[in-house]
């Protein structure tokens, strides 16, 4: 649909995946999925659930269960031990050759939850204190600040929160605080872009991060809505370079999680910090832009550990500080069901550390006692 041409309709029929994402929760061995799948042409002829765990590079395929009752389907997947990332997207086919994904980009946008208890290399609630942290840039109104959030809105839409994600907690980072009561256009951004950014975080010792934070970002409301930016960036080099993790016009007017994998961003070095920057500026344009009521805020920022303890060395089944062919022989029981393996044995025999002890670990055991 485009406001100037006109409404296209591209194709008619296709398939719908309806699902509602899974969220963090406490260890169980395994979780089951529910979506329902519908085909406005044709029969639905497939549905899958892939996953993977701690962002492993291949994806396992379940086929999805058909309920017999509206399209529901179900598939369970087996959790191996406590704490880990789950990975996981949904797939539809009909008989018409038309398919679909929920999320819609499928592999390229997953849904991403916790299951149990992560160790956090730095956690900040901007609580107690905001040691490190530090404000930047040319905003002359709505400079980051930390507080208890006083709400404002629009009507009856939320413009800036009127509390923080934290459940024990009142404060967090926002971007002015001081507008009076429904006049949201007050201590907004203006005249420039503000950046919040962190201390130096020491994460050379991890092999696998996860940056997880909420955020807040309003930008359609006021004058030339949806014109201006919210941006977060990392640099593993003290704040010499920047690599883009957010760089968007798109508003949420709630609180919202995201989660990022770094290694697929940076190198886990000492000198780690990650920026946070909104504006309200002038850009050139066929529209052009300015006057747009911009608020954003920022709270429960975690940088967790994912993995293996350091104490588990992998491959190493029967913990004798050795790989030999004893540890072997119980990779191959548990492959073969003869056996069932404790969380840490799982954790030392998933040598590839992909979720899955199969015919893939015992090769690389052999590889290990054969140097």
């Amino acid at each position: 649909s485009d406001i100037e041409t006109g409404l296209y309709i591209l194709q008619y029929g296709g398939v719908t995946v309806l699902h509602t994402p899974l969220e963090d929760q406490s260890y169980t061995e395994s979780i089951e999925v529910l979506a329902t799948a519908e085909s406005s042409a044709g029969d639905i002829e497939a549905v899958s659930l892939f996953y993977n765990f701690n962002n492993a590079s291949n994806w396992d395929e379940i086929q999805m269960s058909d309920s017999n009752t509206s399209g529901d389907y179900s598939a369970s997947i087996d959790i191996p031990y406590d704490g880990l990332v789950v990975s996981y997207f949904i797939y539809a086919s009909n008989d018409e050759g038309q398919e679909s994904y929920y999320p819609s980009l499928g592999e390229n946008d997953p849904i991403i939850f916790i299951m149990g208890n992560l160790p956090a290399v730095y956690s900040d609630g901007f609580e107690d204190s905001i040691l490190g942290w530090s404000v930047s840039g040319d905003a002359v109104g709505g400079i980051w600040e930390v507080g208890e959030p006083n709400g404002t809105y629009y009507g009856d839409i939320p413009v800036a929160p009127d509390e923080d994600i934290t459940e024990e907690g009142d404060q967090c980072f926002i971007t002015g605080n001081n507008a009076p009561e429904n006049t949201p256009s007050a201590d907004d951004i203006d005249g420039g872009v503000t950046t919040l950014t962190s201390p130096l975080i020491d994460l050379s010792n991890e092999t696998q991060v996860m940056l997880s934070y909420f955020r807040w970002f309003t930008n359609n409301l006021g004058d030339n809505p949806s014109t201006d930016l919210w941006v977060v960036e990392l640099s593993d080099d003290g704040g010499n370079s920047w690599v883009n993790l957010e760089n968007t016009n798109i508003s949420n007017n709630s609180w919202s999680r995201k989660l990022f994998f770094l290694e697929d961003y940076i190198d886990l070095t000492a000198l780690i910090q990650v920026r946070f920057s909104a504006e309200d500026v002038y850009h050139d344009g066929e529209f052009g832009s300015g006057g747009s009521i911009v608020e954003a805020a920022l709270d429960e920022i975690n940088f967790f550990s994912i993995g293996y303890e350091n104490d588990i060395m992998l491959g190493d089944v029967n913990f004798d500080q050795s790989v030999d062919v004893l540890d072997a022989v119980l990779v191959i029981n548990f492959v073969l069901a003869f056996a069932e393996p404790t969380s840490d044995e799982y954790t030392a025999s998933d040598v590839n550390t992909d979720g899955v002890i199969d015919i893939l670990d015992i090769v690389l055991i052999i590889n290990l006692i054969l140097d």
